[in-house]
């Protein structure tokens, strides 16, 4: 989250690919049930994608871009407080 509020911060967001064989390696090894859960308990910092969700109508309705109004910001909101706690 410091990167995202333009602060100094000490380490840089990561990834880990791995195959769904890998990630129960990792749930049993570490006792997670998700990405999240696994990045915090190895103290990483997670990348990662929101968006907000999008209520209709259909977006070729629209000539250049849809009405702001229109796209539900709450969903981001939380996904971000949950992943930076």
């Amino acid at each position: 989250m410091s990167t995202a509020r333009y602060k100094d911060f000490v380490r840089l967001p990561v990834g880990i690919r791995h195959t769904p064989e890998i990630e129960q390696l990792f749930d049993e090894r570490f006792g997670t049930e998700t990405d999240l859960d696994l990045y915090k308990k190895l103290s990483m910092d997670k990348t990662i994608c929101i968006s907000p969700i999008y209520t209709s109508p259909p977006l070729e309705v629209f000539p250049l871009w849809p009405d702001p109004d229109r796209f539900v910001f709450d969903a981001m909101t939380e996904a971000v407080e949950r992943a930076s706690k």
